[in-house]
């Protein structure tokens, strides 16, 4: 009841989370401690950890989640079982409260539904006929199946017993509601700052301050992270500094991208400005933000056949096993052949534009690439990745045979968000053959 209290004098802003849900983040802390919980795993990625299948297959032991996702355990589970797999036994637990305090469900409708009272008498009459027909036991059943919903709350509708997931019954038995549904932008963003405090880069305190800014005066940026920018029909990994020695799937997309918003036949992305995963689903704002979190700003430059030769060989001269640099360069509308074995400074053995055509030294070809490697923040210190033959910017480096075309104010994560707006349907790659290591028996 101190809860209901509490979110009605928030309903009228007169409330904030700091200071009432501190103490929130214990058990998440504790389970941390315990070595039960991968905070590392859920930091940024809101689907990254495929739960359902994981579930199914008995590697993962626990999840948040409603009765859909306990049913969808089962189902991946009964798969699993038929492929030779071991057969597992799932239970829901309720949401655990302070001591003294029962535990509880929380079951929100699904759907709300009413008439338009300025409708016409005739629509009307047909919304209630409607009506009628769905709050039949045959219309839920109806309804639930293709809503994949998974109770109803009428009165006179018969949910199966085996709607129930075990572990729940008497919390469903005691009967008590309560209101207790939060503004849904600002519980999602409560979900976003919690990853944040699971990762520690913010603390709890910073976390539920922002919280409660957000919900006293709101956000666009926030809410542009908050809302699916578009979807992908597989995983594009960021898997053990894979972008930063051969072609992947998530290279050729963002460098795909970045030749789209560039309006370019030529784009290419240094690997070091690519953070993390695509994962298959729903891609998120923020989910860009922790692909490409950086901000250098894309340019196209005009350059010769040899500077960009001579660009490439300079992506290529950390390539290691060990840790490799994020000179290494994902490329879009070329390809190129190495060999990782050689001397750094001699790995460049080809490179051709898409059709085949091989890269002319004397052309001049226009390509993207980002105000960072073109000397916007100088070479010193490591900056730059040492692409000097590009340099535009740095006055006290050399210039490179290397003009300006256009500066877009763009970054890696526009180019991705622009290109998402494009799409019709989710986002697919594939490897193509841009990049061969000959080193490793590719190409």
């Amino acid at each position: 009841e101190d809860g209901v209290s509490w979110l009605s004098r928030l309903d009228k802003k007169d409330e904030t989370f700091l200071g009432t849900w501190d103490e929130a983040f214990d058990l998440a802390e504790r389970l941390i401690e315990a070595g039960v919980l991968d905070a590392a795993a859920i930091t940024y990625e809101r689907n990254i950890v495929h739960y359902g299948e994981r579930l199914g297959d008995g590697t993962l032991a626990a999840v948040f989640g409603s009765s859909l996702e306990y049913f969808r355990a089962i189902d991946f589970n009964k798969e699993y079982v038929a492929n030779g797999g071991a057969e597992y036994e799932y239970a829901m637990l309720p949401l655990f409260s302070d001591d003294g305090n029962s535990s509880w469900l929380m079951l929100p409708p699904s759907a709300y539904i009413g008439i338009n009272n300025s409708a016409t008498a005739a629509g009307q009459e047909a919304a209630k006929r409607v009506l009628e027909l769905i709050s039949t036991q045959q219309g839920q059943e109806a309804i639930m199946a293709d809503l994949e919903l998974g109770v109803s709350y009428l009165k006179d509708y018969s949910n199966a017993e085996a709607l129930i997931p075990p572990g729940l019954e008497e919390q469903v038995e005691s009967g008590y509601v309560y209101n207790v549904r939060l503004p849904e932008r600002t519980l999602e963003y409560l979900g976003s700052k919690a990853r944040e405090v699971l990762s520690g880069s913010v603390t709890v305190e910073e976390a539920l301050a922002a919280v409660d800014k957000y919900y006293y005066y709101g956000s666009d940026s926030i809410d542009y992270d908050l809302s699916v920018v578009g979807e992908v029909s597989q995983d594009m990994l960021l898997d053990s500094f894979n972008v930063r020695r051969k072609e992947t799937e998530l290279g050729n997309f963002i460098a795909d991208a970045v030749a789209n918003a560039a309006g370019t036949s030529i784009a290419v992305v240094n690997s070091g400005g690519i953070r993390s995963s695509l994962y298959q689903g729903e891609v998120y704002g923020e989910d860009l933000s922790a692909v490409c979190p950086y901000s250098n700003l894309i340019v196209t430059l005009d350059m010769g056949g040899r500077t960009l030769l001579d660009m490439l060989e300079n992506g290529l001269a950390n390539v290691s096993d060990e840790f490799p640099a994020g000179r290494f360069l994902q490329v879009s509308g070329i390809k190129y052949q190495f060999d990782s074995s050689k001397p750094a400074g001699s790995r460049l053995i080809a490179a051709q534009l898409a059709d085949g055509t091989p890269i002319d030294p004397n052309g001049r070809y226009t390509v993207a690439v980002n105000d960072y490697m073109a000397g916007a923040k100088s070479y010193a210190e490591g900056n730059g990745d040492d692409f000097t033959m590009l340099n535009c910017y740095d006055d006290s480096t050399p210039k490179g045979d290397v003009n300006i075309v256009s500066e877009l104010n763009l970054t890696y994560r526009d180019a991705l968000k622009l290109y998402f707006a494009q799409l019709d349907g989710p986002a697919t790659a594939s490897l193509e053959g841009r990049i061969a290591d000959v080193a490793a028996g590719e190409g």
